[in-house]
């Protein structure tokens, strides 16, 4: 009996410090819901929509699952889920929709794989106030760049039913990403996209993407910068193969309760008949008080391809801040679009509502 608690002992003692590396989890995520009235003119027609339960006016309704782990040595495990649900509806969103991915990072940098946020969105978010939300020219219906979109499956093209709308690069699927360790405010990093050449022409397995990024923050300054490199099989109308490249930079300077942002976009493909553009943005955010906060974007996109698919957009955001936790939110965007066809026409889009932060 006694060998026998000896070797038990012995066994708790080797197994001791894998017990205290317990993996810590966190949950959380964000609710928001609000009504948005909408008002578009095409081809010369106008039509207007209100619609109640509208998510996503001020950010991105999500639940969210963080695990992390301290592996000794100075590297550590990480793991992210992350599911986007269509608030105020009962469209189910499948587990794990938005990003996700795996990381294990230490005194050589971090390694990613999966399908993670990239540097082209780092670098829209410091070029204005808004995020992905209405008013941030970088949302689901009004993108400043132009080509195919790289939000998991290929999305939105500049050609067809959503001529004019643009596309915003965001995330892909397959992703592996290296950034490398810290250096005071500076850091930089590398995404690479893997592509099946066998994928079909138009799929997002279709397209592999090549990213890199660099940010700088100090003081009151920041600054983000990704050059985006995609190929695909087809081009944009499934004829020859393509290269497409975005090149952005933003910008943002904190003035005492005065923040003032700037950004500037570069798109552009092989063909260039497909693709070639670019876009600016100034933008600011006002702190009234602690609780209020007013925000106002302005971006302009000049076409250079045969389509001349020109477009502004002039958005407001309001905020009030109820708790830390709770927002309500006022936000308005409008502007024009041109086209060589019959989609150019006039938008307005309006949104009240509340964001939770959990």
């Amino acid at each position: 009996m006694q060998k026998k608690l000896i070797a038990l002992a012995v066994a708790s003692l080797a197994w001791a410090p894998f017990a205290a590396q317990a993996a810590d989890v966190e949950i959380g995520g964000v609710m928001d819901l609000g009504v948005q009235m909408s008002e578009t003119e095409t081809g010369g027609v106008t039509s207007k929509t209100k619609t109640a339960g509208i998510h996503n006016g001020a950010s991105t309704s999500s639940f969210k699952v963080t695990v992390t782990e301290d592996l000794g040595g100075g590297m550590k495990f990480k793991g992210y889920m992350e599911t986007d649900p269509a608030l105020g509806t009962n469209t189910g969103a499948d587990f794990a929709n938005a990003p996700n991915w795996l990381q294990l990072s230490g005194n050589f940098g971090a390694v990613t794989l999966g399908f993670m946020n990239n540097y082209a969105l780092s670098a829209s978010s410091a070029s204005q106030p808004f995020g992905t939300g209405l008013a941030s020219g970088y949302n689901g219906s009004w993108g400043r760049l132009d080509g195919a979109q790289v939000l998991g499956p290929v999305e939105a093209r500049i050609t067809g039913s959503n001529a004019g709308v643009g596309a915003r690069d965001i995330r892909k699927n397959r992703t592996l990403q290296y950034e490398m360790p810290r250096m005071g405010g500076f850091s930089a990093g590398i995404i690479y996209g893997f592509k099946n050449d066998d994928a079909a022409a138009q799929s997002d397995a279709a397209i592999g993407q090549i990213q890199i990024g660099a940010s700088f923050s100090a003081g009151p300054l920041n600054v983000a910068l990704a050059h985006s490199t995609l190929e695909q099989q087809a081009n944009f109308t499934g004829t020859t193969s393509n290269e497409l490249t975005h090149t952005m930079i933003g910008a943002n300077y904190k003035l005492g309760s005065i923040t003032i942002y700037g950004g500037y976009t570069m798109s552009e493909a092989s063909n260039k008949a497909d693709v070639d553009s670019t876009s600016m943005n100034v933008a600011a955010m006002f702190q009234l008080n602690p609780q209020l906060g007013l925000g106002v974007n302005y971006v302009k996109v000049t076409d250079d391809t045969a389509r001349v698919q020109d477009r502004d957009l002039i958005g407001f955001g309001l905020n009030y801040a109820m708790s830390k936790r709770t927002l309500a939110y006022v936000r308005y965007q409008s502007g024009d679009k041109l086209d060589a066809t019959a989609n150019s026409g006039d938008y307005s889009d309006i949104a009240v509502g509340i964001s939770h932060s959990f």
